[in-house]
């Protein structure tokens, strides 16, 4: 009997026997490379598809993190990740402040000002019952102490950006959480301008900013007459604009012109209003001001007279707690009251957005009893 040898392979086990193979290796080398080529394939074949495999598994598992990474990254509440990765997070202490983020960031909202429970507050309900804040020393270092908890919008932590209202946050170097105090104007170049902050802060907003910009341009592109109509502003507290002010700027733009030529915000006497004849009157906070004493154009019944002998609509007040990105819509409402009122029925030009309704009251000529005149 012939001893013979044994080859083993990860998927075969060959057997040779060795008198074969003597006189295989004695004959020629053509013989040899024969009797050897099964071996050689046996070995690439067992080799190449190992190696095949754990290339497969490798690229698998790869696959496996890229999208277990981005389900991560997509998995929201509310502006915080579920996967462990926090988005920045922003308060604001002033009503001002509040109309920018719920804008331009509502994702990252995770504090509000003391006002935003009130009617001139754009926040949802939802949104309203997030914490509170205002500009205090000792309210916003409790706040840092005890971070922004809400069992609604997450766990709790610190906010990345701390919103002051224009004039606030004397005491900010004294935090350690990061702010911003926003510019106090009375044009769109300032709404940018603090819009343009808050985004690069945040890194976040880009996209609601370059829709706010497009709207502007669709307004400045309407056709106008040469003619435009004299508009009064009066507010709840008989308050009225003059030039300079955001509220000249909305009329202005809006294709009107405000019939108040003095500088500035002021309350003008009666007196001064009744001599006064706009084309019609632009009233806000009548319907979501807070209600007082001084409430001189509801309650003076002289002006509330003077008032109804023109056709009036009303801005709701939270639009424009302050030069915001609210601005904007308010500026579309003016614009679309004069088309409904027939006092400049431009065309709209570029502006495809379908127009906002507005309220209109038309006026009621009053009829004094001592026949005298108003």
């Amino acid at each position: 009997m012939h001893p013979k040898i044994v080859l083993f392979t990860a998927r075969s086990v060959r057997v040779f026997n060795l008198k074969r193979l003597n006189m295989v290796l004695s004959a020629r080398p053509f013989g040899l490379a024969l009797l050897l080529l099964p071996v050689l394939l046996s070995i690439i074949f067992t080799h190449g598809t190992a190696f095949a495999h754990d290339t497969s598994q490798a690229h698998d598992t790869s696959q496996a993190q890229d999208t277990s990474w981005i389900k991560t990254a997509t998995l929201k509440t509310d502006g915080i990740e579920e996967g462990g990765i926090k988005s920045p997070s922003i308060g604001s202490t002033s009503l001002c402040g509040d109309s920018y983020i719920l804008a331009l960031v509502p994702d990252h909202v995770r504090a509000l000002s003391w006002q935003s429970k009130s009617r001139l507050s754009r926040a949802t309900d939802r949104q309203k019952q997030l914490p509170q804040l205002w500009d205090d020393l000792e309210v916003l270092a409790k706040a840092e102490a005890a971070s922004i908890a809400s069992v609604d919008f997450g766990s709790p932590h610190t906010l990345d950006l701390l919103l002051f209202g224009p004039g606030e946050g004397k005491d900010r170097d004294q935090l350690n959480t990061p702010s911003l105090v926003l510019k106090w104007g009375e044009d769109f170049d300032t709404v940018f301008t603090n819009a343009h902050a808050i985004s690069l802060e945040l890194n976040a907003g880009m996209p609601e900013i370059r829709a706010l910009k497009s709207r502007v341009a669709a307004l400045r592109a309407r056709d106008r007459f040469v003619e435009r109509p004299k508009i009064l502003y009066l507010s709840r507290s008989g308050g009225t604009a003059g030039a300079g002010t955001f509220i000249d700027h909305a009329i202005r733009l809006a294709g009107g012109e405000n019939i108040i030529t003095t500088q500035g915000w002021f309350s003008p006497d009666p007196e001064q209003l009744l001599a006064l004849r706009p084309d019609v009157i632009l009233t806000s906070y009548f319907e979501d001001g807070y209600e007082s004493v001084q409430a001189m154009a509801i309650r003076h019944k002289t002006v509330s007279d003077y008032i109804a002998q023109f056709p009036t609509f009303e801005i709701p007040g939270q639009l424009w707690p302050c030069a915001g990105p609210g601005l904007i819509e308010a500026t579309e409402r003016i614009s679309d009251a004069l088309v409904q009122l027939g006092l400049n029925p431009g065309e709209m030009g570029t502006d495809k957005r379908e127009p906002v309704t507005v309220d209109l009251v038309q006026p009621v000529k009053p009829t004094p009893s001592d026949g005298s005149k108003l």
